[in-house]
This record gives structure tokens, C-alpha cells and sequence, in this order.
């Protein structure tokens, strides 16, 4: 069964629709950079107690990404339990439907792959990719 786990970042847990301010995304068609700020009241480790956080947050190796409105997640790709954490808006997708079901290269291991969801105030990504780093600017 699917799961929506919190990933902890840096920053600790991000929690809250407003806590993702995204200014822009950039790819170099393998690895993609999403740039902003996060709402240093709606993170869980804002060691610097500043007000705005800025970011780059970079998926490695990305497979897929799949975008959309936060209101309209289609029911094949959003499946999983509720979570237990209502509030976070960076996920890891345990047993992923949408990662076993879309297609992959042949030289490239499925089982390296992870799906993350991410939501910003009006939009929620999911991306299939190796890993993430996050730079604090």
C-alpha cells in the first residue's frame, strides 16, 4: 500500500500550503532546480529565525515530473493513505503505483528511483528521480 512520508530536510519538516514560495525551474533535462523561498515560520528548524528562507532544491536523475493545480491531482497519480502529517508539503511516496507503472529506460534501475511529491500554494509536483539535495542560499 502506498504511503505519504514526511522528508527532513535541512530545515526540518516543511509544513503548511504557504510554506514553498517557488520563483522559478530550471533543467538541464536530466537533474531539475527549483528556486524560492520557504516561510521561515512554517519550517520546523529555522536555526537562523530568518523570515525567508531561500533555496534551491535540486532533483537528481529525474525521470518523470508530473505537475498540477493542487485542487485537480488525478486520482491514478494520488493514491496514497492520508498521511499522517496534514500539514507537510514534501513527501516521499512509499510503494509508489505512479513509479511502478510508468515506463523507464532499460539501463536504469527502477529500485534507484523514488517518487517525491512537493507543494507549493497552488501547485503539486511529483518527480520520479534518484535523489534530492537541498542548498541553502
Amino acid at each position: 500500500m502506498e504511503k505519504a512520508i514526511q522528508v527532513e530536510t535541512k530545515v526540518g519538516f516543511i509544513e503548511g500550503r504557504d510554506a514553498i514560495h517557488l520563483d522559478k525551474i530550471e533543467s538541464n533535462g536530466i537533474d531539475w532546480e527549483f528556486v524560492g523561498e520557504f516561510c521561515g515560520d512554517l519550517v520546523t528548524n529555522n536555526i537562523s529565525k530568518s523570515e525567508w528562507i531561500p533555496y534551491k532544491l535540486t532533483f537528481k536523475s529525474v525521470q518523470n515530473l508530473f505537475s498540477c493545480d493542487i485542487e485537480c491531482e488525478p486520482t491514478a497519480i494520488v493514491s496514497w493513505e492520508e498521511a499522517d502529517d496534514d500539514m507537510s508539503v514534501f513527501h516521499f511516496i512509499e510503494n509508489s503505483k505512479f513509479l511502478s507503472n510508468i515506463p523507464i529506460r532499460s539501463e536504469i534501475n527502477r529500485n534507484d528511483l523514488k517518487h517525491y511529491w512537493l507543494q507549493t500554494y497552488d501547485i503539486a509536483f511529483h518527480i520520479i528521480a534518484k535523489n534530492y539535495e537541498l542548498e541553502l542560499l
